[in-house]
């Protein structure tokens, strides 16, 4: 069973403002937090990220509770026989209210098959303007591999490759020594 482990957290909002505090403009009074700070952060966010994985894998998760609900509130089941494309008039209020259909619309969508044998892993977008991010986490490397629609006027594989390139490298001057 798989279930979705979200990433958007009060730590990980921390630890992003904290390695991207130096592309910002200097503001009166501001105090740039020190190398050891920003470690500290980082470290609270993967843990929290452990966390949110830990409890993802053992059903705690709401995404796939979710989509199971509305489906059976169209009428799908394992016995119905069909796959109903949503009909927002057979779902539950709070399903057609916008929060609940902007948290169910995935603009990046990742996945890790990591395996001694590969060497490149791809996963898809899920929605137009979406990225797909897979990725493989060896001894030495992470590989990743960025994919979106050609058709997308929004979305830009090169640029969220070297966004994400960036981040590491980020992280790496943050946690050498």
């Amino acid at each position: 069973r798989t279930e979705c482990i979200r990433s958007a957290h009060w730590e990980g909002l921390q630890m992003c403002k904290a390695l991207c505090q130096d592309l910002e403009p200097v503001k009166p009074g501001f105090t740039p937090l020190t190398k050891h700070q920003k470690r500290d952060l980082i470290t609270k966010a993967m843990h929290k990220q452990l966390q949110v994985s830990r409890d993802s894998g053992m059903g705690q998760g709401v995404d796939r509770h979710l989509m199971a609900l509305g489906k059976v509130a169209q009428g799908v089941t394992p016995l119905s026989g069909k796959l109903c494309v949503p009909n927002s008039h057979d779902l539950p209020s709070f399903m057609q209210e916008e929060p609940y259909s902007a948290s169910a619309r995935w603009l990046m969508s990742t996945s890790n098959v990591t395996t001694p044998w590969n060497v490149l892993f791809n996963f898809g977008p899920v929605c137009d303007d979406g990225y797909g991010v897979g990725y493989l986490v060896h001894d030495e490397s992470i590989p990743v591999n960025v994919t979106s629609w050609h058709s997308s006027k929004v979305s830009d594989s090169a640029l969220m490759a070297s966004s994400i390139e960036a981040a590491f490298y980020m992280m790496k001057d943050t946690l050498d020594d």
